[in-house]
C-alpha cells in the first residue's frame, strides 16, 4: 500500500477523513501525462492502454506504442509498422493502417504516409491534402512544414497552400515547427529564426552572441536564449532580436511562468524576464516553474527524493517521491518504488504547514495573489489563488487563456477574438485580436486581421497602439 505523507501524518491512499491524493496510484511500468483528457499508461503486458482524469482504465493495454491524444484522437500500433488513428472510445477513425507513424493531430489534421508519400488526413479519417511530399510534421499555429526532397523544406498551410518559399533545412524534420510566431531554420549551415512571413531573425555580425546550435525550439514566452560563442554563457533576446538579457548567466534554459533557471555554483537559481535573480539557488535538481510550482530535488537521509516548491520559496508539505516527472493544471505524473501514476495536486498544495527550503530568501510579509491556470470539466479555463487555498478568482469560462503577466492575461471566449482581463477577471481590454501576447515591460505583441491578411503591432497596457 502506498503512503502520502500530509502535515506530518502518515495516511494510506483509504483514508476516510481525507481526500483521495490518487488520481492514479503508482501501479503503471510505465506512463506519460495526461493530455487531452487521457494518459498513456503501460501495464504489467508491458503493453499500451489509456486511462480518463478519474484513474479509471478506458482502453485496455493492447499497444506495443501509444502516443498521447491530442484533439480527441491517438496514435498507436500493436508492432512495428501497424499504425492507427483512435478515438477516446478505442474506435480506428479509419481502416486505413499505416506503415509509418502518423504525427499527433494538432489544427485538426493528421500527418500520415500512404505509399511512400506524406500528406495530411482529418480527425475522420478523410485526406484533404493529396500526400505528395517526401516528409511531413504536425502543424502548429496553422502552419506544417513539408519536405520537396530530403533537405528542402517549405510551409504550407491548412488548405495545402504554400505560404513560405521553399528553403533547405540542414537539421530535417526535427525542428522547423512554429512557436510563439517563430520556426528554427538552417540555409547553408547557418542558424535563424522566421516568422509567419517568412522574415528572419538572424545572429549579429559582430558575434556577440549566437543561436544555441542544439536547441530545438523556438521562441518561448516570447524569449529565446542565446549564447556568447566564447564563454558559454547566456542571455536572451526577444522577438525582435533585441537581447534583452545579457549574456552572464551560466546554462540558462528556456522561460517558463515568467521565471529561467540557471546553474549558480553547482545549484539551480531563477531569474524573471528582467534579469533579475527572483530566487537564490536551493537544490542541485530543478525544473522549471510551470503553474505556480517547480520539481526539485535533493539529498534526503543518503538518498535522492523529489518535492515541489512553490515561487515564495516554500516547499509543498509532507510531500517526496522518487521522481516528479511532469505536471500540469491539477496533475502530478510521479514515480514511487519503480512505478509511475498520477497524484492530486490540489492537494500537494496544501500548505498549511508550509516549510522553508534552506538558503532561498523568503518574503515572511502577507502575499499577494499568485495565480494558477486552471481547467473545468467542461474545457474552460479559469484561475485558482495558490497563496490563498486554490480559491477561484477568475472563473473558468475562457476557451484559451495565456499566462499571468504584469498583472493581465490574454483570454478568448470563443477562440477567435481575443482581448485582455486583470487578475480579479476584469476585462480591461476589449475582445478585438486575433492573437495576443503577453505583456513584457508595458507593452505586448498582438494581431489584428485574420491569420493569412493580419497586421502585427504592440499595445500598451490601455490598449492602444504604439508606435
Amino acid at each position: 500500500m502506498f503512503m502520502f505523507h500530509v502535515a506530518g501524518v502518515s495516511q494510506t491512499s483509504k483514508t476516510k477523513t481525507e481526500p483521495k491524493p490518487w488520481i492514479a496510484e503508482p501501479i503503471y511500468l510505465n506512463a506519460f501525462m495526461f493530455n487531452d483528457g487521457m494518459a498513456p499508461v503501460m501495464g504489467e503486458n508491458r503493453m499500451w492502454g489509456y486511462i480518463n482524469m478519474d484513474g479509471k482504465q478506458v482502453i485496455p493495454f493492447l499497444y506495443k506504442y501509444a502516443k498521447p491524444f491530442s484533439e480527441g484522437v491517438a496514435v498507436v500500433s500493436k508492432t512495428d509498422n501497424e499504425w492507427q488513428v483512435i478515438n477516446k472510445q478505442g474506435m480506428p477513425v479509419t481502416k486505413t493502417i499505416f506503415s509509418k507513424a502518423p504525427s499527433i493531430c494538432k489544427n485538426g489534421l493528421i500527418a500520415v504516409s500512404i505509399e511512400g508519400k506524406w500528406g495530411y488526413m482529418n480527425k475522420t479519417g478523410k485526406i484533404v491534402i493529396s500526400p505528395t511530399y517526401y516528409d511531413a510534421i504536425e502543424f502548429s499555429e496553422g502552419l506544417a512544414a513539408v519536405w520537396i526532397n530530403d533537405s528542402t523544406c517549405t510551409f504550407i498551410n491548412m488548405t495545402g497552400k504554400t505560404i513560405i518559399p521553399a528553403f533547405r533545412n540542414a537539421s530535417y524534420n526535427n525542428n522547423a515547427v512554429f512557436h510563439y510566431g517563430f520556426a528554427k531554420v538552417s540555409w547553408k549551415a547557418n542558424d535563424y529564426f522566421i516568422n509567419r512571413t517568412g522574415k528572419k531573425i538572424t545572429e549579429p555580425s559582430d558575434k556577440s552572441w549566437r543561436f544555441l546550435p542544439y536547441d530545438t525550439k523556438a521562441f518561448v514566452e516570447e524569449m529565446l536564449i542565446v549564447e556568447d560563442p566564447k564563454t558559454k554563457l547566456r542571455g536572451a533576446i526577444d522577438t525582435m532580436g533585441n537581447l534583452i538579457i545579457p549574456v552572464k548567466f551560466s546554462e540558462l534554459r528556456n522561460f517558463s511562468d515568467g521565471w529561467a533557471r540557471f546553474n549558480n555554483n553547482k545549484k539551480w537559481s531563477y531569474i524573471d524576464k528582467k534579469g533579475n535573480i527572483v530566487m537564490n539557488a536551493a537544490f542541485p535538481i530543478a525544473e522549471n516553474f510551470r503553474d505556480g510550482f517547480s520539481a526539485q530535488a535533493g539529498d534526503s537521509k543518503g538518498s535522492w527524493k523529489w518535492y515541489f516548491i512553490n515561487k515564495n520559496g516554500f516547499v509543498v508539505p509532507g510531500v517526496e517521491f522518487d521522481e516528479i516527472i511532469d505536471w500540469n493544471n491539477d496533475l502530478a505524473l510521479i514515480k514511487l518504488s519503480g512505478r509511475k501514476g498520477f497524484a492530486n495536486m490540489k492537494l500537494l498544495a496544501n500548505d498549511k504547514n508550509k516549510q522553508p527550503v534552506n538558503n532561498v530568501s523568503v518574503d515572511e510579509n502577507p502575499k499577494p495573489p499568485l495565480l494558477k491556470m486552471f481547467r473545468d470539466k467542461n474545457s474552460l479555463y479559469g484561475f485558482q489563488d495558490i497563496n490563498n487555498g486554490l480559491a477561484v478568482v477568475v472563473p473558468a469560462e475562457y476557451k484559451f487563456v495565456g499566462k499571468v503577466s504584469e498583472g493581465l492575461i490574454a483570454v478568448t471566449k470563443d477562440g477567435d477574438k481575443w482581448g485582455y482581463i486583470d487578475e480579479t477577471g476584469k476585462q480591461v481590454i476589449a475582445y478585438r485580436f486575433v492573437s495576443a501576447k503577453e505583456f513584457v515591460n508595458g507593452k505586448a505583441l498582438v494581431e489584428e486581421g485574420d491569420l493569412l491578411n493580419s497586421v502585427k503591432f504592440y499595445i500598451d497596457k490601455t490598449g492602444a497602439r504604439l508606435k
